[in-house]
């Protein structure tokens, strides 16, 4: 001490790092809402693959009514609405009828009666209608329910004489057809492996993703719902909501895959809220807190304090310290501890209980009280004050570069993150943490 005050030169013994880091409370659970296109018209495309374009049949009893009949359809029409699915086509027939009156021995013995509809002329026409509810399990299976809902003659054939409506009696010919139809689409929908196309987006989630230079971004899903479906034309619509823990990391941190859980109950998120875990490094603090102080002299009572050099660092407990090297009136190192504190309002990063160390205290007080001064204290303060505005800013856009990507196998991801601002601070030794709540919104593509 007597050797320090003769060379005028202040080192006060630096504040004592603490051998253990604060705890990081862990992420809380976020919920990620993404919605999902899924194409169904080439699933249809196969239903109607097995479903057949044209019928035939015929009925040739010797005494009665004969008939023969020949039935066509065009290609299926699809519309959507909520977990509905509408299917329409044209079909076009012809019929033939004998009518005999009487029958011996195997032979009509009577003159035969006979009449047609759509042979010699134009097939006639009806509109014909399915409607298909779809619906899907918790384990990832698809319901679906076709039935026949339209068979409407356009211009029926009518035989008079017999009293016969024509049309109706095809219609009562090809309803089983039409309706084995029906479940031949049931089973073509049915068959489409979800399960297949969800796993590939859980096992995405449960992979880490290289985001730039900011670390690795882990998901960490926990659950998974689904929201009702909403058809639109060809296009099944819905959303996957995922509960989950993601974070950026600097290090990746590899997680054991998890099995994809069964469905549970839905909740809208609107988008998603993601915490991100941002490194700042205290070189890059101490730069700046140089260049704003360096060179600026305070003058207490006519001695002179001049700033040359600081450097930040990690004490525990919360606080952060400051190492100032200082010129004037006398030269040396003095220690600041404070407490990071963040106002959202201007997003600035301030140490509002800034404060000389106990140590330099101690030592201020026996070889230089005057350098105890509130003035310094104040300028220190003031200066080690970081606008995080620019930070946030070029945060969001590098994230917003990233989120938009091919995530492989047919699935491709694109958002915006719409907000990001700072939720929690962590000073570590060499580091401090800035943990971020972001918003925004994402859509997952399925191909």
């Amino acid at each position: 001490m007597l050797l320090c005050y003769a060379c005028r030169t202040i080192k006060p013994e630096a504040p004592k790092i603490a051998e253990t880091e604060i705890p990081i409370a862990p992420e809380p659970t976020s919920f990620v809402d993404i919605p999902i296109t899924v194409e169904l018209l080439k699933h249809y495309n196969e239903a109607e693959k097995s479903v057949p374009v044209e019928y035939s049949g015929k009925d040739e009893p010797c005494q009665g009514i004969r008939y023969k009949y020949y039935f066509k359809r065009s290609p299926f029409q699809i519309a959507g609405n909520g977990n509905q699915i509408n299917l329409k086509f044209q079909g076009e027939y012809s019929i033939d009828l004998t009518y005999c009156a009487t029958c011996a021995f195997g032979t009509c013995i009577v003159p035969k009666i006979s009449v047609s509809c759509g042979i010699g002329e134009a097939l006639r026409k009806m509109n014909i209608g399915y409607s298909s509810t779809i619906n899907i399990s918790n384990d990832y299976s698809i319901k679906s329910s076709t039935s026949l809902t339209q068979l409407e003659p356009i211009n029926k054939c009518r035989v008079s004489f017999l009293n016969i409506d024509a049309t109706d009696r095809l219609i009562e010919y090809v309803r089983n057809e039409l309706n084995a139809a029906g479940k031949e689409v049931d089973k073509n929908i049915t068959a489409y492996n979800l399960k297949s196309e969800v796993e590939k987006l859980w096992k995405s989630t449960t992979s880490s993703f290289k985001i730039g230079d900011f670390g690795f971004l882990n998901i960490n899903p926990e659950a998974i719902s689904m929201s009702n479906l909403n058809i639109n034309g060809s296009s099944l619509k819905l959303s996957v909501g995922i509960a989950a823990k993601p974070v950026i990391k600097a290090e990746n941190i590899k997680n054991n895959p998890k099995p994809l859980p069964l469905l549970s109950t839905y909740k809208p998120a609107n988008g998603f809220n993601v915490f991100v875990d941002l490194q700042t490094s205290y070189d890059s603090l101490s730069k700046y807190l140089t260049t704003q102080f360096s060179g600026k002299t305070i003058l207490i009572k006519k001695r002179k304090f001049t700033a040359t050099n600081f450097k930040m660092y990690g004490v525990g407990n919360h606080k952060i310290g400051i190492a100032v090297d200082f010129i004037g009136s006398r030269k040396g190192t003095v220690y600041f501890t404070g407490t990071p504190t963040y106002n959202h309002k201007n997003h600035e990063l301030s140490f509002p209980d800034l404060t000389f160390d106990l140590k330099t205290k101690d030592i201020l007080l026996k070889l230089a009280k005057w350098l105890f001064n509130d003035k310094i204290i104040q300028a220190v303060r003031n200066n080690a004050t970081y606008n995080l505005t620019g930070f946030l800013n070029d945060t969001k856009k590098r994230l917003n570069g990233e989120i938009n990507r091919d995530l492989g196998d047919g699935i491709s991801s694109k958002g915006e993150v719409t907000d990001l601002d700072i939720a929690e601070i962590y000073p570590r030794k060499s580091s401090i943490l800035l943990r971020a709540f972001s918003k925004g919104k994402l859509e997952i593509k399925i191909n």
